[in-house]
């Protein structure tokens, strides 16, 4: 008996040893994206994030008590792609958006932009397992 006590206790204190800025997210939505042509695809999605030391990915982050903010922009190829990800912790609100604008060669042609937005609900685990 002591020993699934002590047990016990040791995963209680493992769980509870997080840092401040680690956080895992499983996240249940609605994944819609703009085509070049102006229509629209809509399916609903699970998507898990994972945050280490305050930051997931390339994504500059800051976080407060009530909402972590993450953005990213970076040029692939002929491309400028900008990412956010907002969290409203009170809510478990979660919203990803990714903007990717080709860049035109030449000044005459319109740069073309295809817009994506994961929208979604994360519940927070049951007893702060994370």
């Amino acid at each position: 008996m002591k020993k699934l006590f002590i047990v016990v206790m040791l995963i209680i204190l493992g769980a509870c040893s997080k840092s401040d800025g680690d956080l895992s997210l499983s996240c249940y939505g609605r994944y819609i994206q703009t085509q070049k042509d102006g229509a629209l695809t809509a399916d609903d999605e699970t998507r898990t994030y994972q945050f280490k030391n305050r930051t997931t990915g390339n994504y500059q982050c800051e976080w407060s008590s009530k909402i972590i903010l993450c953005s990213s922009v970076e040029k692939k190829d002929s491309a400028l792609v900008s990412k956010q990800l907002i969290y409203d912790q009170a809510n478990e609100a979660f919203t990803e958006t990714t903007s990717t604008e080709q860049l035109a060669k030449n000044s005459s042609v319109k740069p073309t932009r295809v817009n994506t937005f994961f929208i979604g609900r994360c519940p927070k685990p049951i007893m702060g397992m994370e």
